[in-house]
């Protein structure tokens, strides 16, 4: 049998792009959202520090922009793909060889697929990045195309990756108010808030896996929008572990056996 401590390792490997995430958020809360772009690169250098992020892709929105901010994680080798404002690197898009940045979006409204996307690379500060520009999933007048920059040059695989960011906002979710409440503690304390979100984190992922395991796909059919699951995969975990667990001995048992066959997956985005 695995030692306590090594499964709790073993958990947080999983649990690692929406623990990053959550301390990443929770730094920034403190800014009241915002950051200037050395706070960005103080956060990622002691990030660096704790975790092995050369390599790693990060999922990041709007607000995580910047010419500097994007050479420091070139520097540090970390892809990204961050979605960006209509406005962002005009200028050093249209300058770059190949088609300027007001033809790039009129091939992008007059793809007849949603999905279809247009991609050009360019150069800026002796760095090249890739944009690429897709028809808004959503139906909005005001943003009916979205805009993303990357270090990678597949245009499907920055749209694929910057779909899983999704995960952290529903993993925030459950976490402050769908499930587990954390807000409602009130710590003041970094370290007590630290170690209640790593146990929350390890909770949910627990939720999460449980859930597709031994999922029902009974789902809610509405007449005017798409069918929904009647239990959310979150949800029925959370029961699952809850029926589950009345003591630490049992606790270690149930982990034991999540982790006796487990995929132990290579890690690749961080959000």
């Amino acid at each position: 049998m695995c030692s306590f401590i090594d499964l709790m390792y073993r958990l947080s490997r999983d649990s690692y792009t929406h623990l990053l995430a959550t301390d990443a958020r929770h730094q920034l809360n403190k800014k009241g959202g915002h950051s200037s772009e050395e706070d960005r690169q103080k956060l990622f250098t002691e990030a660096c520090e704790r975790y092995q992020l050369s390599g790693k892709i990060l999922l990041a929105d709007r607000e995580f922009i910047g010419e500097k901010w994007l050479s420091f994680l070139v520097n540090k080798k970390i892809d990204f793909i961050i979605r960006m404002s209509r406005t962002c690197y005009k200028k050093p898009i249209s300058e770059s060889l190949g088609f300027v940045y007001s033809k790039l979006e009129k091939m992008a409204l007059k793809a007849k697929k949603t999905k279809k996307s247009i991609i050009k690379q360019f150069q800026m500060k002796g760095n090249t990045y890739s944009v690429v520009i897709v028809k808004n999933d959503k139906d909005d007048p005001s943003e009916p195309l979205v805009y993303f920059i990357s270090t990678l040059q597949n245009k499907t695989e920055i749209l694929d990756g910057y779909r899983i960011r999704w995960q952290i906002e529903i993993c925030f979710k459950h976490l402050k108010t769908n499930g587990f409440h954390l807000e409602d503690l009130n710590f003041s304390k970094d370290s007590k808030i630290c170690l209640m979100v790593a146990l929350v984190v390890m909770a949910y992922v627990l939720s999460i896996q449980q859930g597709l395991e031994n999922k029902v796909d009974k789902k809610k059919i509405y007449r005017n929008k798409p069918s929904r699951l009647a239990i959310s995969y979150f949800r029925q975990g959370l029961s699952i572990i809850k029926a589950k667990i009345w003591s630490l001995k049992r606790f270690i048992g149930i982990l034991n056996n999540i982790f006796k066959n487990a995929d132990q997956g290579k890690l690749l985005y961080v959000q």
